[in-house]
């Protein structure tokens, strides 16, 4: 059974900004700016070079200590019993109880 994730801006009733993607859709992340790390997904607008990008803000952890626990989120999503998980909806107030403890914040791209 395919595992997803969701992903969503704190405007995403008005401007539609968010992703759910399944977690097979994720091909890595970087850094992109001292608290800044993009995450990328393969295109879930049928675009086959396409490519989705979740830039998240995180002011108080650094770029490593967020991709490890980034990683957390994506392996509990992939092996978690429920086939979708909420890792930030920022309109909505959820989290991912892994990544509860940072100042988040998350742009959205689609089919770059």
């Amino acid at each position: 059974m395919e595992k997803y994730i969701f992903f969503g801006e704190s405007t995403v009733g008005a401007s539609g900004s968010s992703l759910m993607a399944p977690v097979s859709a994720f091909l890595g992340c970087q850094p992109a700016g001292a608290n800044e790390t993009r995450l990328y997904f393969d295109s879930q607008q049928g675009d086959v070079l396409g490519i989705d990008t979740v830039a998240f803000d995180h002011s108080n952890c650094t770029t490593k200590e967020f991709m490890r626990l980034i990683t957390q989120c994506l392996y509990s999503a992939n092996n978690n019993k429920v086939d979708f998980e909420v890792i930030l909806d920022l309109e909505k107030g959820r989290i991912s109880p892994i990544l509860k403890d940072l100042k988040l914040d998350v742009t959205i791209t689609l089919d770059t």
